[in-house]
This record gives structure tokens, sequence and C-alpha cells, in this order.
């Protein structure tokens, strides 16, 4: 296997991470090749604020950058 990766799939404006979305389908097989994948769920997604979106990406980092690996990837 090649080495495990560690990956951020950050959504969009409006987006509730519908079943069958590209990012949800990206996620999955991403976890199911072995990788580590955060794909949180960013709050207010209607009237987005960019601190509370940072926020949360800030401790998704955090806790990817705790696993073994090389780079984060952002998606």
């Amino acid at each position: 296997m090649t080495q495990r990766k560690r990956v951020l799939i950050v959504h969009g404006w409006t987006n509730r991470r519908w079943p069958g979305h590209w990012q949800r389908r990206t996620a999955t097989a991403l976890r199911n090749a072995g990788h580590v994948v955060g794909y949180p769920q960013l709050p207010d997604t209607d009237t987005p604020s960019l601190g509370a979106w940072l926020d949360v990406v800030e401790v998704e980092l955090g806790l990817l950058r705790e696993v073994d690996g090389g780079e984060v990837v952002v998606i």
C-alpha cells in the first residue's frame, strides 16, 4: 500500500454534505483506501462566518497533524 495520506475536505457555502455528493463520495473512497480524512460540517452554511469556519478548520488540521504521516492535503 502507498503511504497513508491525511486529507481535509472543506465544503462550501450552503453545503450540508448530502449523501451522494462528490465530497462525501471522495471522503468515503479515501477512507476505504486507508487514508485519514477529516470532513467536518461547518456551522451556519447559509450565513457563514469566516471566523467560525476557520475555527473548525484549525481544529481539524490540528487533529490530522497528530496522525503519523507527511503533509496534510486540503480539498
